[in-house]
């Protein structure tokens, strides 16, 4: 008789601790599950290093367009002295330049900004941290303001 209750509850026990361990093993199945959508998410994001390029590549281009830009300024200077009819500039012309410049302008600094925005999501630091840590200046930290229209 009293081997049976030893053994009943040994049995208990071991149940209670099945039990037990079925809960843990689901909690850790479900960090685990967690932890890999996070991985996921992590991994179709740039890294510093892809972003770090790309902020390079359109450096490089906004100097190559700032270029033109003052060598179409000049052109334009001496072509205003040079001009005929009223000494008038090509209006369209210069507005379809203008535009497109602008265009490219903001389609650029959408880029970054949305780049900036998705290495937020994995960095630990502010925004303004962010930037200082990569060497970008923004538009407003230098307090360029474009001219509209």
């Amino acid at each position: 008789m009293i081997n049976i209750k030893i053994h009943a509850e040994l049995g208990r026990k071991l149940d209670m601790d099945c039990a037990r361990l079925r809960e843990e093993l689901t909690q850790r199945q479900q960090q685990i599950r967690s932890l890999e959508a996070s991985f996921a998410t992590l991994s179709s994001h740039m890294t510093v290093g892809e972003a770090r390029e790309e902020i390079e590549k359109l450096e490089d281009e906004i100097q190559r367009m700032e270029k033109e830009l003052g060598e179409a300024q000049g052109q334009a200077s001496s072509s205003h002295e040079a001009t005929t009819e009223g000494g008038q500039l090509d209006k369209d012309t210069l507005e379809k330049k203008y535009n497109l410049y602008m265009a490219a302008y903001r389609k650029r600094k959408r880029i970054c900004t949305e780049m900036i925005e998705h290495i937020m999501e994995g960095y630990p630091k502010s925004k303004s941290q962010l930037l200082e840590d990569i060497g970008v200046e923004t538009d407003e930290a230098v307090g360029f303001k474009l001219k509209e229209n």
